[in-house]
C-alpha cells in the first residue's frame, strides 16, 4: 500500500483547517437587529401632535382682526352691547379659528408634493410621513364642518361669512385657480381674508346688516 506523499499531507491538513464544524453549519446566520422592532413606540401625544400642527393653531392670532368688526358693530348700534353678547363673540372666534385651520390643512395637503423636494419643508408632517394623507383629508373636512356648525347658532349672516372664508381657502389652494401661484393675485386673495374677518366680528356682535362698503374696502388694504 502506497504511503501518502508529503504534498498530499499538506493539502489534507489545509482542508481540515478550513473545514466548517458541523455545529457552526447548523446554527442560523447572525443578522443585524431590526431597530424598528426594538425602538420604543411613540407616545399618543407624539402620534397626534403632527395632526394638530398642520391645523396651525399658532396662526389663530390673525383672527384678532375680528376685534375691529366687533367694535364697529357696537359703534354703529350701541344697543347691541351687553353681557349676553360676549358668549356669541367667543363662539364666533372659536368658529373662525376652526374654519381657518381647515384652510391651513388643505394648504398643507396640496403643498406636500413640492415640499418633499424642499431642503427645509420636507420635514413638515405630511411630506415626512408623520401624517397619513387620508386622515389629513378627513381632518380638513371635519374642521370645516365643525367650524360651520359652531357658526350656526350665531346667525345666518355669520354662517355665510364663515363659508366665504372657507371658500377663499379653496380659491387660494385648489386648482384650477390656486391663486397662491399667481403673481399679484396671491396677495390680493390672501388680503381678502381681512375684511372677511371684520365681517365675522361684525356679525358675531349681533349686526344683521352688511358692514359699510367703505369699511370693507379700507380693511382689505390693511
Amino acid at each position: 500500500m502506497n504511503k501518502p506523499s508529503m504534498h498530499d499531507t499538506v493539502i489534507a491538513s489545509a482542508k481540515e483547517s478550513h473545514a466548517v464544524p458541523e455545529r457552526v453549519k447548523s446554527e442560523p446566520p447572525v443578522t443585524a437587529p431590526v431597530w424598528s422592532s426594538i425602538r420604543p413606540q411613540a407616545s399618543l401625544f407624539d402620534r397626534l401632535w403632527p395632526y394638530v400642527s398642520i391645523a396651525r393653531p399658532d396662526h389663530w392670532f390673525k383672527n384678532v382682526f375680528m376685534a375691529l368688526g366687533v367694535l364697529l358693530a357696537y359703534f354703529y348700534e350701541p344697543t347691541l352691547f351687553g353681557p349676553q353678547s360676549w358668549g356669541m363673540i367667543f363662539l364666533g372666534l372659536a368658529a373662525t379659528c376652526i374654519v381657518a385651520s381647515s384652510n391651513y390643512v388643505i394648504n398643507e395637503i396640496l403643498d406636500a408634493p413640492s415640499d418633499r423636494h424642499h431642503p427645509v419643508k420636507h420635514l413638515r408632517p405630511i411630506p415626512s410621513g408623520r401624517v397619513k394623507l387620508g386622515w389629513a383629508y378627513f381632518e380638513w373636512l371635519a374642521l370645516g364642518a365643525l367650524g360651520l356648525a359652531l357658526a350656526y347658532p350665531i346667525g345666518r349672516p355669520f354662517v355665510a361669512t364663515a363659508a366665504l372664508l372657507l371658500t377663499m381657502g379653496l380659491v387660494y389652494n385648489v386648482r384650477p385657480i390656486r391663486s397662491k401661484e399667481l403673481p399679484y393675485l396671491d396677495v390680493l386673495s390672501e388680503s381678502v381674508n381681512n375684511p372677511i374677518r371684520l365681517g365675522l366680528g361684525w356679525f358675531a356682535a349681533g349686526q344683521t346688516a352688511i358692514p359699510p362698503l367703505s369699511l370693507l374696502i379700507s380693511y382689505w388694504m390693511v
